[in-house]
């Protein structure tokens, strides 16, 4: 009889255990899918910047609310110890899917997703990557390429502006790569290349219509400062990040742009599944990441039947923006006729630029 109530009271035990084994671990479930329900964001700049902080934003919140899910975001975080107390704020909140719109957030965030390894973290342009921490770039490249063909077509003078922030290798790229646009749509029209210095936009953009009589500038950065000069001034704009034309109904062409929301929705389903994986992505117009914007009416006809094929041609990888022969300002070979140049390379290893870009200094 004693070893029937001793085999029973065991038999009991383990039942208990077991109860409160699976009750810990469903209710541990829950509480870590809740909590992925919850997106966090932390921006350089605003949310409706209509630059590169809102490219982010949108998509994130869209699909929050196509999901019924909660976004908290924080806005103009400066690149130091304050990144990484917002990142904690978000975390304590509740928020198991945070995304970064700058790689100098990135140690930041490195350092949150080692200590919370159960919440899935996202760095845009970073450049290293884990378990939990996913970084991500895009080849915008593609898209300037693509807006330089359009520039090719509309000038009338042959000098065409572009208005950069400064000499970084990533805007670089960008200068290259729609430099070799204009250059295939025309090969008889130049880049006049502007850095930002001590004068007001408005006063440098002036200087380049009266210099070298531009007739359409293109310009990086999340200032439109220029775009609304070179509005004033009759010029055609091309602008990056979002679509802009309802700003420029006179003026505006196209843009350089991006678009998140399948990548963002992708990454947010699998982090509520528990397969969200780190990875270093590199996203291109063949993933819907990147393309140019909608032609306006202040571009010249028969433009767009050119623009599409060869957009067509990119999207189903039968060409590539840096594909050589490719020739630098001082007549080197820097990309070989036949070979093409590595995403890395393209987007962190450009330091020079190509034939046709002329620096107004």
């Amino acid at each position: 009889m004693k070893n029937k109530f001793f085999a029973f009271g065991i038999g009991f035990i383990v039942l208990f255990l077991g109860f409160i084994i699976v009750t810990l671990h469903f209710s541990g479930r829950n509480a870590k899918d809740n909590r992925r329900l919850k997106i966090g964001l932390v921006l350089n700049g605003t949310h409706d910047d209509r630059g590169l902080s809102q490219v982010h934003y949108d998509p994130l919140y869209d699909i929050a609310k196509k999901r019924d899910l909660v976004l908290e975001y924080y806005e103009n975080v400066p690149y130091d110890s304050r990144a990484k107390d917002t990142l904690e704020e978000l975390v304590d909140d509740g928020c198991g899917f945070i995304v970064v719109n700058s790689a100098y957030y990135e140690d930041y965030v490195r350092e949150a997703s080692f200590e919370h390894p159960d919440v899935c973290f996202v760095c845009f342009y970073g450049k290293s990557f884990l378990n939990n921490f996913l970084t991500f770039s895009g080849r915008l490249y593609q898209a300037h390429y693509l807006t330089g063909i359009v520039a090719g077509l509309q000038t009338d003078t042959g000098k065409i502006g572009y208005f950069s922030e400064n000499p970084d290798r990533i805007l670089i790229c960008g200068v290259n790569a729609f430099t070799l646009g204009v250059k295939k749509a025309n090969p008889f029209a130049d880049v006049i290349l502007k850095y930002r210095n001590e004068k007001e936009d408005s006063d440098n953009i002036r200087e380049l219509k009266e210099k070298y009589n531009i007739d359409v500038l293109a310009c990086d950065g999340n200032s439109d400062s220029a775009l609304v000069t070179a509005d004033k001034l009759g010029i055609g704009t091309i602008g990056i990040h979002l679509d802009n034309s309802s700003l420029y109904p006179h003026t505006y062409l196209t843009a350089a742009v991006w678009d998140f929301h399948s990548f963002y929705d992708e990454q947010i389903s699998n982090c509520e599944k528990g397969v969200f994986r780190g990875d270093n992505l590199n996203l291109g117009i063949d993933d819907d990441a990147v393309d140019i914007a909608p032609l306006t009416k202040n571009v010249k006809d028969n433009i767009e039947e050119i623009l599409e094929a060869e957009r067509d041609l990119l999207k189903k990888r039968k060409t590539d923006v840096f594909y050589g022969p490719i020739f630098d300002r001082n007549g080197e070979e820097r990309v070989f006729s036949g070979e093409s140049m590595p995403d890395r390379e393209v987007l962190y290893n450009q330091n020079w630029y190509v034939s046709g870009v002329k620096i107004d200094e």
